[in-house]
């Protein structure tokens, strides 16, 4: 697909380690919104007394060695919940050695339906480039509507922070 009349980069960029839409088999659904990047991305619903779904996405690209940010944009229904929603593992390499796990609740939200933004340092501090995993659990509590998933260069010490560790 060629998008030459994209000149504002709406639907093309800016590039992404994962779409929410790039999620192999997700327990949601793929929705089309105006406020998702790329105008789309994968709603989890609430799930009432179900089993926790797991499910993961491997990198299309191995990540060298350096200071790095996990950065999730995400909303929910349920501002208000002190229960986690997702919980995040990104593992690195063959024996799947954890980098960072992660969680967000819906209290780290502001407001209902307001996409946020949540960033995690880690470090991948082996010489040679790993292939990267990124496990999830969706606890069901209430609905999660995935946009992205993003590995950045840390500014500074790869330290920043926001969301749960």
């Amino acid at each position: 697909v060629y998008l030459w009349h994209d000149a504002r980069g709406e639907f093309a960029g800016p590039p992404r380690a994962l779409e929410g839409e790039w999620i192999p088999e997700p327990p949601g659904r793929l929705v089309f919104a105006p406020d998702a990047s790329r105008r789309c991305a994968v709603v989890l619903d609430k799930t009432r007394g179900k089993k926790p779904s797991v499910f993961e996405a491997e990198l299309s690209e191995p990540l060298p060695a350096g200071h790095y940010r996990l950065v999730v944009r995400a909303k929910t229904d349920a501002p208000g919940i002190l229960e986690k929603l997702l919980i995040i593992s990104l593992q690195a390499g063959r024996r799947e050695m954890e980098l960072r796990a992660a969680s967000v609740a819906g209290s780290d939200f502001e407001a209902a339906d307001a996409y946020r933004e949540f960033s995690w340092g880690f470090v991948q501090a082996r010489s040679e480039p790993q292939p990267i995993v990124l496990k999830f659990l969706f606890t069901g509590r209430a609905a999660l509507t995935v946009d992205y998933l993003d590995i950045r260069p840390a500014e500074g010490n790869g330290a920043e922070g926001g969301g749960r560790p």
